[in-house]
């Protein structure tokens, strides 16, 4: 039995380092549908003003990409929040200032402190007479920035980028069998909440508990490291092996420092975005490309700009293909290696 469990490693081992062999940018298949006519009589040069939550990212770059594609020029305004909220709000009056053509946000809070929310009392604080195109939002209903997904009903629309709960339980099941499932996130960051609560009742189905840790230490907009060890610790004296991360944005900036430790307490991490992936080293996701989401959210400006399509009555979609990840050498740290019936669901890296 013992030389049987080995030689499967083994033929893992083998498979995955193939696997790393090709070229991972090519299992990205462009998002683009190609049926939008190529716009190279467009004389007209737009601006587009982007807000970025804590940074530039791989979405801005599809977004930009998909434009140059099609023909349509546009100069960029660059603004990043560095993480800070009141530094994005602040940025409405050079918006109303400068008069953009159309707004593109990355994360809930750059999209809430620009748009403002649908029942603000004050709505000229906030931005309602220039398309808003948005990424990164988890639930842009929940967090009252527009009226419903299939009709906005505002000046904004956008992409959402987070697989259904049943699918995120279905990978990490197929992964490894488990009854105990934590919850790691930062409270403060409410448009969570409302994912959590569904990913809990999709886990009741399943006969998952699931057990939530807020973690609350958060200091001039990051992470505080000196904690962690210790939620870590008490999360794997409650006899939970895996934990779910949600898409905020805290932990994703400081994926890094949180993967590394929950690998140190032999905690198995499971994450939904891109950007926790880059930064630091899960064991797993299950993922939308940065890429392509970004050329979708183009595709929706360019309906906006070229077609003249009303924002408010532009769906608020989810990119629907995603990416099952594992990481390489979490898992050779945490000799936690999947079934074999894994091995042609998933894109192994390593870094």
């Amino acid at each position: 039995m013992k030389i049987h469990n080995k030689f499967k490693i083994f033929i893992l081992f083998l498979i995955i380092q193939c696997s790393m062999l090709a070229d991972i940018g090519q299992r990205y298949p462009s998002y683009a549908k190609e049926n939008i006519e190529t716009q190279k009589n467009i004389k007209e040069k737009f601006n587009i003003y982007m807000v970025l939550w804590s940074g530039p990212t791989d979405i801005e770059k599809g977004f930009q990409a998909y434009f140059e594609e099609q023909g349509i020029e546009a100069n960029y305004i660059i603004r990043d929040c560095k993480g800070d909220a009141e530094r994005c709000h602040a940025l409405v009056q050079e918006i109303k200032q400068t008069k953009p053509d159309l707004i593109y946000t990355w994360g809930t809070p750059a999209a809430v402190s620009i748009a403002g929310p649908i029942e603000a009392p004050h709505k000229e604080e906030y931005i309602w007479d220039i398309p808003i195109v948005s990424t990164i939002v988890s639930d842009p209903v929940f967090s009252k920035i527009i009226y419903s997904l299939d009709k906005p009903g505002r000046n904004l629309t956008g992409v959402n980028h987070l697989p259904p709960p049943d699918a995120q339980l279905n990978t990490m099941l197929s992964y490894t069998p488990f009854t105990k499932l934590g919850v790691f996130f930062v409270p403060s960051e409410t448009f969570v909440l409302n994912g959590i609560k569904n990913l809990k009742k999709e886990a009741k189905k399943k006969n998952i508990e699931v057990s939530e840790f807020p973690y609350t230490f958060i200091i001039n907009n990051r992470v505080d490291p000196s904690k962690l060890d210790d939620v870590f610790q008490k999360i794997k004296e409650s006899g939970i092996d895996i934990v779910y991360i949600p898409s905020g944005n805290y932990l994703s900036v400081d994926s890094k420092i949180v993967c590394d430790a929950a690998i140190k307490n032999g905690i198995l991490i499971f994450v939904t975005t891109e950007l926790m992936i880059k930064k630091g080293d899960p064991l797993m996701g299950l993922i939308s490309n940065y890429i392509n989401i970004g050329r979708f959210a183009a595709e929706k400006a360019i309906k906006i700009l070229i077609e003249k399509v009303k924002t408010e009555e532009i769906k608020y979609e989810t990119f629907e293909k995603f990416n099952f990840f594992i990481n390489v050498n979490t898992m050779n740290t945490l000799k936690k290696y999947p079934p074999l019936s894994v091995i042609d669901q998933a894109q192994f890296i390593e870094k």
